[in-house]
């Protein structure tokens, strides 16, 4: 089997597992670096709102699916002033916001 490394879809995603699961298809579970800056106003926060899991369809492997499963970061915006009180930390190389497919197959379809 190919290590973890390689079924990360960027470098700014840690691949904790990568196991089959009852249909076939691949799951690769992993989180997302935290860095907790926020899309609306680019403030900085360390107060951490929880985690979420994001689900998202990648190249397929050995003729089966590939799942990508996140724990993405929720933070809360620390400026008064921001539209926002919580966010997600986001990495557009693994995927845009509310997209179900990875950046790179997204440009393949």
């Amino acid at each position: 089997m190919v290590s973890k490394k390689h079924w990360a879809p960027t470098a700014s995603v840690e691949v904790g597992e990568v196991r089959q699961s009852e249909t076939g298809a691949w799951v690769v579970s992993g989180r997302l670096a935290p860095n907790g800056i926020c899309p609306e106003c680019g403030t900085p926060s360390r107060q951490r709102h929880g985690w979420r899991r994001r689900r998202i369809e990648d190249f397929p492997a050995q003729g089966q699916a590939v799942w990508i499963e996140l724990k993405v970061c929720r933070w809360r915006c620390l400026n008064s002033d921001c539209r926002r009180r919580t966010f997600s930390d986001r990495e557009a190389a693994v995927a845009t916001p509310y997209a179900r497919r990875t950046s790179r197959q997204a440009q393949l379809l």
